[in-house]
């Protein structure tokens, strides 16, 4: 069997990666060509506006036609041609019937899989920034990992306004209540794939629900699955609707010890001897909410320092009925005690990924994984779990969770996504020509071509002269 390995090889002469790379370059010396002849461009049009000099208007209509033929014909057909050589490869080493586009990465990813074969990753990021004018406190959680636990390699770099358009303040609100507010995300403008700024820009427009702890088990994104996640009732000093695995030492607060929301909020204390607090929530078919396999979910817990903590760990996940962390243990957030103020709530969330294959029983647990000195103690309010919003199969997921303060209409946040693939990169390139960005597979998903660290790839970029 021919691996996608053999289709580098420089001594295959089937149509190869090596081949593919060829085309690649030849669309990059139109790119550039078709960068120098705008800023030259650029160039005569200033110096027309300087001078009047007309002669020039000519010479402008030129290279506006140069530019366009670059960009509607040139590369077109070589993104084309590198398409085609893709699928008669594979068509020849599967015996397959001919392919579409996105049949045919798909079983690119499958051959290459099959063969640990791989091409240089990128890394994706995302930094949120909040208003300064803003009234609310709500926050924005974002996560730039795929289901499998890989960066969304083909995620558009842009920033992307979060801006709250319904609220809760008044009478005619639309029946808007408090800590679940209505935000509109919106990204940038997107680009052709040979325009000279792709890959910036996806284009998203979408709206979000704010979730907030006091809301009761509730399926879909923007919808809270926890019961008594404001910590508001309670029975002998455990919270309702949770179980109380390990410890003696969690209780409710009153109204006095200041809890983000509502009347009351969780403590977790430290003893003389070691207490590792553990408490628990049902997330299966025992409940009117589950979770569901190869889904992301937006897990918060908002924490304070009560006496503030030399020591101890708090950790929020999903786990089975013994003790196992879902997803291989993957689906776990820890937070240092140390780290927590005693004036102030702080949020804490991340995205997790429930795993193909839910076990029959699986709960989110709060737990001490270090106990606090004797004495000391963290507060804990407003858990919340949701269903996170995708709004592309390649795009990045994302919640907006309540804090303290509810959010009014134009309060803003910015979210600004990175990602570190470059032209001339396998990623980059087979994106571009292939618009890999757009394609799902048989459940949906974005497509990812396999992937490893620089330096360790199997099929290197160099290939794109």
């Amino acid at each position: 069997m021919v691996s996608a390995y053999d289709y580098y090889d420089a001594v295959n002469n089937d149509a190869n990666f090596d081949s593919w790379g060829a085309l690649a370059a030849g669309i990059k010396t139109l790119r550039t060509a078709q960068t120098a002849l705008e800023s030259r461009r650029a160039d005569l049009h200033d110096h027309t506006l300087n001078t009047r000099v007309q002669t020039i208007q000519p010479m402008l209509a030129e290279i506006d036609a140069l530019i366009d033929h670059i960009k509607t014909r040139s590369n077109p057909a070589l993104a084309d041609a590198v398409a085609q050589a893709m699928i008669e490869t594979i068509d020849a080493e599967r015996e397959l019937p001919e392919l579409t586009p996105q049949e045919a990465v798909k079983m690119l990813i499958t051959i290459m899989n099959e063969d640990s074969e791989t091409v240089k990753d990128c890394t994706v990021g995302a930094t949120v920034a909040y208003a300064t004018t803003n009234v609310g406190d709500f926050r924005v959680i974002v996560g730039t990992d795929n289901l499998d636990g890989d960066d969304l390699q083909n995620a558009r770099a842009e920033q992307m306004p979060v801006i709250c358009v319904e609220d809760a303040q008044g009478p005619a609100r639309g029946g808007i209540q408090s800590g679940r507010e209505r935000f509109l995300l919106k990204g940038e403008k997107t680009r052709p794939n040979f325009h000279q700024n792709w890959p910036k820009g996806s284009g998203i427009k979408t709206r979000m629900r704010c979730v907030c702890g006091s809301e009761d088990q509730a399926a879909g994104p923007g919808y809270n699955m926890i019961v008594n996640g404001d910590m508001e009732d309670a029975t002998a000093g455990v919270p309702e609707h949770w179980v109380r695995d390990v410890g003696t030492s969690v209780t409710l607060s009153n109204a006095t010890t200041a809890p983000l929301r509502g009347s009351s909020h969780g403590v977790l204390t430290g003893a003389t001897t070691v207490v590792l607090t553990k408490l628990h929530q049902k997330l299966d078919s025992t409940r009117g909410v589950s979770l569901e396999g190869r889904q992301m979910y937006c897990v918060h817990i908002p924490l304070r320092g009560g006496v503030m903590p030399t020591q101890g760990v708090v950790r929020i996940s999903f786990q089975t009925s013994t003790g196992g962390i879902l997803n291989g243990g993957a689906c776990t957030l820890s937070i240092t005690a140390t780290t927590l103020s005693t004036s102030t709530w702080t949020s804490h969330g991340a995205m997790m990924a429930a795993p193909a294959d839910i076990p029959a029983t699986t709960r989110v647990v709060v737990e001490l994984t270090t106990a606090l000195a004797s004495g000391e103690s963290v507060y804990f309010d407003d858990v919340t779990v949701q269903k996170a919003t995708q709004p592309h199969q390649s795009s990045p997921y994302f919640s907006v969770v309540a804090m303290g303060t509810d959010a009014v209409i134009g309060d803003k946040a910015t979210i600004t996504i990175t990602n570190t693939r470059a032209a001339d990169e396998w990623v980059t390139e087979l994106d571009r020509i292939l618009d890999i960005y757009s394609m799902k597979n048989d459940l949906g998903e974005g497509l990812f071509i396999p992937t490893a660290a620089s330096g360790a790839e199997t099929i290197p970029d160099s290939i794109i002269a």
